[in-house]
């Protein structure tokens, strides 16, 4: 009988739910977010992995951007649907990221 007890307390222990933070999966960074943009917003202004983002309220085609600033030479990472949806990236950028919705548009936005 002993031992059955002392299997069941191992098992117990093995088997418990254990609480982790927020991360992404493929890296062990804190991921942020950032909810209801609806106009032009640099996000992070250094490099990191846009990982995803969900279209809210639809709109007009809205862009995100390796860019650091606004208003400036950009190079584009994806195309914002006119359409509510969740989009999964885990696409890095290099200068920083840079959300323009389109017109009406609401987006959430998750990086590292």
């Amino acid at each position: 009988m002993k031992n059955f007890a002392v299997r069941v307390l191992l098992m117990a222990m093995f088997l418990a739910p254990v609480a982790a933070p927020a991360q992404d999966a493929a890296n062990s960074q804190p991921l942020t977010r950032t909810l209801n943009v609806t106009g032009s917003t640099v996000l992070k202004p250094s490099a990191g992995v846009l990982v995803t983002f969900n279209v809210t309220t639809a709109g007009a085609v809205g862009a995100i951007y390796d860019s650091a600033t606004s208003g400036s030479a950009a190079t584009l990472i994806a195309v914002i649907p006119a359409v509510v949806g969740t989009y999964s990236m885990q696409f890095p950028f290099f200068t920083g990221l840079l959300v323009v919705p389109g017109s009406a548009q609401v987006v959430s936005v998750s990086y590292r």
